[in-house]
């Protein structure tokens, strides 16, 4: 995935959003003319969910880890398609975990 490669200047764009109650961080990581990437990396105890409004888009998942060995549950629990758009989007997120996702372009 190009966006998550390594950044030069001036075609890499990045946003960064903390959910602190949640223990959840969100990276949003874009080269320009290839899809946007989405990491959402959960750092709670327990299974929680966020409420997102951006990255406005359809992001497909890439892959997930919940594994046991590092708190998580073993079990999947993303979502396989997120969709984001004027309204807000709740995002189940199991615990100890991360996903990646890649943006859906028509």
């Amino acid at each position: 995935m190009p966006a998550l490669g390594s950044a030069q200047t001036g075609l890499h764009v990045h946003h960064v959003w903390v959910g602190e109650t949640k223990q959840v961080l969100l990276l949003h990581r874009r080269v320009l003319r290839t899809p946007a990437t989405l990491v959402i990396l959960g750092f709670n105890r327990e299974q929680s969910s966020i409420t997102v409004q951006k990255p406005i888009g359809t992001w497909e998942l890439m892959t997930e880890a919940v594994d046991v060995e590092f708190g998580g549950s073993g079990l999947k629990h993303f979502p396989a398609t997120v969709v984001i758009g004027l309204k807000e989007q709740s995002i189940p997120i199991p615990a100890y975990s991360v996903a990646i996702y890649l943006e859906s372009i028509p």
